[in-house]
């Protein structure tokens, strides 16, 4: 892993009575318009970074021993044609990640432009100990973990689709963007049933409602809230935003939460899932309440 960063710069299986789309997507139980889980959804968020560089082979796969039955990675399309499982960061460190940015893999002093990186500088990162999965790749180590899938620019949507179609794997799969349109565009190529993350201004009125005694808004079907725990310094991730999620039959997902008092926290709030990087810390905290992360599949 020596002198290799990735940053970023401006410039359930539940099996089904026919052949056809799954439930998605672990041991549910519905109720109405909600699909509820049994157990908290436990996300491996990059498959973590404990024993292994995150969003690599050997990470997801520690991931999967662990039990966790689901995975995240953010996907980039190169103009080689492949589908990357890969994350980063601001030219300056940072995780907040904004719209429309550029992403770049430095490889000791060279900076290579994500999406300009070749199969040949993937095979000399690999040398230094850190490689570069393809999605198919990583999805492809276990047909039956589940994944969220983070579409970071437009771009990926076709190829994204593409790959989904050729593993037969949209039945476990969330997929999410910051982009609107590249959700909507997710929504729309997708088989129906595919389940979505809410995009932003569907998560503002979805926590608005929180507020209000009546429903005033309608959500897209099948899809889930994946949220921060805070948002600047506001709190927004309270009983009542799970209650107002949960009203109108939507999972509410946290990211990225490392420390085992919030942990705990969300749990007793009632929340349907928690990203996590400290896989063992949330594997610890779900242990001690009796649950498990290994779904029965």
């Amino acid at each position: 892993m020596r002198g290799i960063s990735i940053l970023y710069s401006n410039s359930f299986r539940s099996k089904s009575l026919t052949r056809g789309f799954q439930t998605n997507l672990i041991s549910l139980v519905h109720r109405g318009n909600m699909a509820e889980h049994l157990l908290p959804l436990a996300v491996a968020h990059r498959g973590g970074n404990e024993v292994a560089h995150e969003n690599t082979l050997e990470a997801f796969q520690d991931a999967i021993d662990l039990g966790y039955r689901r995975l995240e990675t953010d996907v980039h399309y190169t103009r080689q044609g492949e589908l990357l499982a890969v994350h980063g960061q601001t030219i300056d460190g940072s995780e907040e990640i904004e719209k429309g940015v550029d992403a770049y893999v430095h490889i000791g002093e060279r900076a290579i432009r994500l999406a300009d990186l070749t199969r040949a500088d993937r095979q000399a990162i690999a040398h230094d100990g850190f490689y570069i999965p393809t999605l198919e790749e990583a999805m492809s180590l276990n047909g039956e973990v589940s994944w969220n899938i983070d579409a970071k620019r437009q771009e990926a949507v076709l190829p994204l689709i593409d790959v989904l179609r050729r593993l037969d794997a949209f039945h476990r799969v969330t997929l999410a963007s910051f982009n609107e349109g590249s959700i909507r565009e997710l929504r729309a190529r997708a088989p129906k049933g595919t389940q979505t993350s809410l995009v932003e201004s569907e998560i503002r009125k979805l926590y608005l409602t929180g507020f209000l005694p009546w429903d005033p808004v309608n959500f897209p079907k099948h899809t889930r809230a994946q949220v921060p725990s805070t948002y600047g310094k506001r709190k927004i991730v309270t009983r009542a935003f799970v209650r107002a999620a949960h009203r109108h039959g939507i999972p509410l997902d946290v990211w990225t939460i490392n420390n085992q008092q919030e942990m705990e926290h969300l749990l007793d709030i009632g929340v349907d899932g928690i990203m996590t990087d400290e896989l063992r810390t949330l594997k610890t905290a779900l242990e001690a309440r009796g649950m498990s992360l290994s779904y029965p599949l």
